[in-house]
């Protein structure tokens, strides 16, 4: 997946400078970075991943539940008027 980000221009030749040094490409050291940040950082650990639907929608584990016990209810009433 592709994403942009605002980076201070101090900040990126730092980075840029960092993967010449380590002869890595740009991407994959910014990834490692950004990992290695995650890690060493509690606030990231309990994070639930959302789930993402084809065009955009990201519904939330309590959004698909409740999704599912209206299919259910649907299905019931569905079943109780034949």
């Amino acid at each position: 997946m592709k994403t942009s980000i605002d980076t201070p221009e101090k900040l990126l030749l730092r980075i840029r400078a960092h993967a010449i040094h380590d002869n890595k490409q740009l991407p994959d050291l910014v990834l490692r970075l950004l990992e290695k940040g995650m890690a060493g950082d509690s606030s990231f650990k309990d994070v639930e991943i959302p789930y993402q639907i084809k065009g955009g929608l990201q519904p939330t584990p309590e959004d698909i539940r409740r999704a599912i016990d209206m299919g259910r209810e649907r299905e019931s009433e569905k079943h109780d008027s034949e």
